[in-house]
């Protein structure tokens, strides 16, 4: 019986490509699927007006929506100022039962300046919420975690999308969707803890200024490019969102192939984004039939693609580069001046006499332009090597050699190491908890410790009382013991 060609294509497709996607997915730690979903950077603004405001309300003149996007981007930013690595735990909590209450209030009240009020005062926790929310995010994944959660993250707007545009109970659906962003966002919150990323933000850093900005450049192009756009899509219909969801799932999955199996993965990605919004561009600026309108909303599920590498890029190259303090400069600074400038534009947009969409056209093209002039410093200094963040590098024991009598003495401290090396592993510790414990041996103090690594004397209690616990054992007295005793 004769093959079809295409079903032995596929059949040779799929055999090539799962190996690689089940490798890739084994680096996924499904317990911090909690870190992974950054629903709180998930549009929200889209249609918040026609769903949860009775009428248009207006303060000084000012939209509501515009008020609510000032809140948001003062709470990310003065909110944010606030944390330290001592109380950021207990602090991301506040916040998030702040912004569930204040959301749960605005139910109830949707009517006239109240409304506004309440409303502002939800987004301006909830910036606060989507700061810590990337802090975790940043420092708690690796790179394949911080990936496929953006991924998710998109997939969820993307579905919503889709169920919208079925026309069933859309004013429920769009409620469904902001409480979902809510209320994912706390729970996932309340279940963030410690131990599970203060290792890898006291851990040294490489401080490449040259990744920052590159990552920042695209960064801002992304949330700039998409946000020109929304004051040039026209009215949503049935079709358009339909058209939009259906790219978004495509370009999703796209996304994933190209993450898990190419190389250069993000570079494909950013220029795949530029690539859909400026054919999204071009058709709003040749044509304003319907058919035009069409194609160019569906190209703009480009987005979620830009979506997916700017978040990557920003929690990778973050994490790699920047201390606490520095960390939190960049995140205020960032989310204060997009969120001022999408700000800035809704206010003088509408009493300019400008031609928009040649505007945000050519605002396009020059973040593109600028993205293909810095293409070969991107490949450089961001993805050459595709090595994974966190990963620990061991380097083997050199080969074997006759010893002479001055190095016989070191034998036994060699045996002993040995030893304690086999027993961390087999309990499973820490790279952090190994280099106190291995400190501890000498018979360094909690304060010298902190010195030698460069953290807190609580930083070095706190992974000391870890590492008793999983050698059972109940204090430093009893340390030495453990690696010494006979076998």
């Amino acid at each position: 019986m004769k093959k079809n060609p295409v079903t032995t294509l596929i059949n040779g497709l799929l055999r090539a490509w799962f190996p690689k996607f089940r490798q890739s997915f084994s680096d996924i730690r499904w317990r911090r699927l909690r870190y992974m979903l950054i629903f709180a950077h998930a549009p929200l603004f889209s249609n918040v007006q026609e769903v949860y405001f009775r009428q248009d309300p207006k303060i000084a003149g000012v939209d509501a929506v515009t008020w609510m996007r000032l809140a948001f981007c003062i709470g990310a930013g003065l909110l944010f100022a606030f944390a330290n690595l001592k109380n950021i735990n207990l602090y991301s909590k506040l916040l998030a039962g702040s912004c569930a209450f204040f959301f749960t209030l605005w139910l109830f009240i949707q009517s006239g300046v109240p409304a506004v009020l309440v409303a502002c005062l939800f987004t301006f926790f909830y910036g606060g919420t989507a700061a810590v929310v990337i802090f975790h995010y940043t420092y708690a994944l690796n790179s394949t975690e911080r990936f496929f959660g953006a991924a998710l993250t998109s997939l969820y707007y993307v579905v919503f999308q889709l169920i919208l545009a079925t026309e069933i109970k859309t004013a429920f659906i769009s409620r469904l969707y902001i409480a979902g962003l809510v209320f994912v966002t706390a729970l996932c919150i309340f279940g963030y803890r410690e131990e599970d990323y203060i290792d890898a933000v006291e851990a040294p850093r490489q401080r490449e200024k040259k990744q920052i900005g590159l990552m920042l450049y695209f960064f801002f192009a992304y949330h700039i490019v998409e946000m020109f756009y929304t004051y040039i899509q026209g009215v949503s219909t049935t079709t358009t969102l339909l058209l939009n969801g259906l790219v978004g799932v495509t370009v999703f999955s796209l996304a994933t192939f190209l993450y898990f199996y190419a190389k250069f993965n993000l570079w494909h990605m950013c220029n795949l984004f530029f690539g859909g919004f400026l054919i999204a561009y071009v058709l709003r600026l040749v044509s304003d039939s319907d058919p035009a309108l069409y194609v160019s909303r569906a190209f703009r599920g480009f987005e979620q693609i830009g979506f997916i590498a700017a978040y990557t890029l920003l929690g990778g190259v973050l994490r790699k580069n920047t201390s606490f303090r520095s960390f939190k400069r960049i995140l205020i600074a960032t989310l204060n001046i997009f969120s001022l400038t999408y700000i800035l534009l809704g206010i003088l947009i509408p009493r300019l006499p400008i031609n928009l969409t040649i505007v945000a056209s050519l605002v396009a093209f020059v973040f593109f332009v600028g993205f293909l002039l810095l293409s070969p410093v991107y490949a450089d200094f961001l993805y050459s090597g595709n090595k994974k963040a966190g990963a620990i590098v061991i380097i083997p024991a050199a080969n074997p050699m006759p010893l002479s009598d001055k190095k016989m003495p070191v034998a036994k401290p060699l045996s002993v190491k040995t030893r304690a090396d086999a027993l961390m592993t087999e309990h499973n510790l820490t790279p952090r908890e190994r280099e106190i414990v291995s400190l501890l041996m000498q018979g360094y103090l909690y304060k010298h410790c902190s010195s030698e690594l460069g953290i807190s004397t609580e930083t070095v209690k706190f992974h000391a009382r870890n590492a008793y616990r999983k050698l059972n054992i109940s204090g430093r007295s009893e340390l030495f013991s453990v690696f010494v005793s006979d076998e």
